[in-house]
């Protein structure tokens, strides 16, 4: 429960706003209300009517001037209970104070976001076959965190073409580039059940002379990745090689 001690006069006005799994929320944020399109994702976002916390505002072309104004516009009220971010969660429903006045302290540097976001965004899909055409998720949210040959990639699936986006969020970032290798895979899906490969069949058309056939099976995994300028070879360990 909402701790009501921070709570110091006034009509509070509670009310109970829906927030999706993959958001936190911290007591005391300030929260709006996505009813318009474009209020996220740098000006590509779909309104849901769903709350967000202030941090998540981000217009087209936007300045603090313009966040500000803004939010003003759709700002709801004080958050009076928090929620971790999990993707693929449970929604939630948030207490929300629309008026009053209350005592909270300072949010903790870790809520603040500097640098540049990296993410992609199009049309996901999941596993019950539901699609969102207007959907987006951020493998980075600071660039400057990220590590030589490290490996990322989403929780969501994706279909058809996706878009990268590199996004300033907050402050005066000393970096506005990154160099990534990038993969597009097709799975077959077999409902998170285990089994065993007991051969494999490839069918392929013959379009040029190649004496360097091969073919690798491998075992996916976040390691073994190196970055390369031309071109990269799959982390992972190689389970079959055949010649």
């Amino acid at each position: 429960m909402a701790n009501v001690q921070r709570y110091i006069e006034g009509s509070r006005n509670t009310l109970l706003i829906n927030v999706l799994s993959a958001v936190t929320v911290q007591t005391g944020d300030l929260m709006f209300i996505d009813k318009i399109n474009n209020l996220r994702v740098n000006g590509s976002s779909t309104a849901n009517n769903y709350g967000y916390p202030a941090e998540y505002l981000r217009t087209s072309g936007s300045s603090l001037e313009i966040n500000k104004e803004t939010f003003k516009t759709y700002f709801l009220g004080v958050a009076l209970d928090y929620k971790d971010g999990i993707e693929g969660g449970v929604d939630l429903n948030i207490p929300v104070a629309t008026s009053g006045k209350f005592n909270f302290d300072l949010k903790p540097a870790r809520s603040i976001f500097t640098g540049d976001m990296f993410g992609v965004s199009g049309t996901s899909i999941d596993d019950e076959g539901n699609r969102n055409a207007g959907d987006s998720e951020t493998v980075l949210a600071d660039i400057t965190a990220a590590g030589t040959n490290g490996y990322h990639e989403t929780i969501k699936k994706w279909l058809g073409t996706i878009t990268f986006t590199l996004t300033e969020t907050v402050g005066d970032p000393t970096a506005y580039t990154i160099n990534f290798n990038y993969g597009y895979s097709k799975y077959e899906d077999f409902g998170n059940q285990s089994f065993s490969i007991s051969g494999l069949q490839v069918t392929g058309e013959a379009g040029a002379a190649d004496t360097g056939f091969n073919m690798i099976l491998y075992h996916h995994s976040t390691s073994g990745w190196a970055y390369l300028a031309s071109n990269f070879v799959p982390g992972g360990t190689i389970s079959h090689f055949r010649p």
